[in-house]
């Protein structure tokens, strides 16, 4: 009899052994597949950079936006979200990405819409709740401040950062920039500290000490030609700059590092790389930086909806193409670099 029960409870610790390795299985593929901070090589180091994905909205009629809209991984595989964005796509680049939390943002201008998507479906569309004379575009998420802002440019010109709740489109504090040109072109990023640098025409506008008494400056970026204008702004952690695209027209385009005191330096000639400047100064361009911060990447439209998509190395401006046709892929971000 005690060899029966000794038998017995050898077979339930063995079974509830097999049971504990199996449920610790299936929560570390949990976490694998739902976490971009995990240790996938299994080295004991846990890397950000490990499962790096990015992300982006897609649309066949960018034009009116009533065509359906999906969301895409590493323009890869869509998923649709929408029957439609309800409004043209006004700036491509207006989105941001919380890493913290693994939800994307995109503000469309047209409508007033912030989309968030946050892997579970469907997405959701917020208004915003802002003042009926302004215009509003682009959005950017500061993480130590774990803060959305977003671009106001008043009725009268003066382009304002403010913070809004994308859950609800309520705005919160306004900080002016005293900068009031007309906006032919205009971008935004962070140190994801206490600073936000927006980029318009060929001025940087430096907003510091968000965590307390907000202040800006603003720099003149000097050309020696009137016609220069700065796109695609990316802070990168790295230099310690901000990587952005200048173009003068049709006739060069460079990518180049602003340092925060407003001098910058030539990196690469994208002349010959870029080949539909007009989607820039129509805004029909997105970039992001990839989560190590060596790779410029930039989407735009090509033709009347295709996607041409360029990944720049930085340290030596090797460029790898891909073309997405019938399609246009824009908000591109990075799961771990917004």
């Amino acid at each position: 009899m005690k060899t029966k029960k000794n038998q017995k409870l050898k077979a339930f610790h063995k079974n509830m052994i097999k049971g504990m390795l199996l449920l610790i299985m299936l929560i570390t593929l949990t976490l694998i597949s739902c976490d971009s901070e995990v240790d996938t090589d299994l080295n004991g180091v846990i890397d950000p950079c490990e499962n790096e994905h990015f992300f982006g909205l897609n649309i066949y009629d960018p034009w009116s936006g009533s065509t359906p809209l999906s969301k895409n991984v590493d323009l890869g595989t869509s998923d649709e979200i929408a029957a439609s964005l309800g409004g043209s796509v006004t700036y491509s680049n207006a989105s941001t990405y919380n890493y913290d939390l693994e939800i994307y943002h995109f503000f469309n201008t047209a409508n007033k819409k912030i989309i968030n998507i946050d892997g579970t479906p469907p997405a959701t569309f917020v208004t915003l709740i802002g003042e009926v004379t302004s215009i509003y575009s682009h959005l950017v998420y500061v993480s130590s401040l774990a803060k959305n802002y977003i671009i106001e440019k008043e009725s009268g010109g003066t382009v304002n950062l403010v913070e809004v709740d994308v859950n609800t489109g309520v705005l919160g504090a306004t900080i002016a920039t005293d900068f009031s040109e007309e906006i032919n072109s205009i971008s935004v990023t962070t140190n994801n500290i206490n600073e936000v640098y927006i980029i318009i025409n060929k001025t940087l506008i430096k907003l510091m000490n968000l965590d307390s008494v907000p202040t800006v400056s603003l720099f003149s970026l000097e050309a020696p030609s009137t016609n220069y204008l700065f796109f695609g702004a990316e802070y990168n952690s790295l230099s310690g700059g901000i990587n952005v695209i200048r173009t003068q027209g049709v006739e060069t385009i460079h990518l180049v590092k602003i340092d925060l005191g407003g001098d910058y330096t030539l990196m690469h000639d994208l002349t010959t790389v870029i080949e539909n400047e007009i989607s820039l100064t129509n805004h029909f361009y997105s970039t992001t930086l990839n989560c190590e911060e060596t790779q410029y990447r930039i989407a735009y439209l090509y033709g009347n909806n295709n996607t041409r998509f360029h990944e720049i190395t930085l340290s030596t401006g090797l460029v790898e193409t891909d073309t997405k046709e019938a399609d246009y892929y824009f908000g591109i971000e990075s799961n771990a670099n917004n």
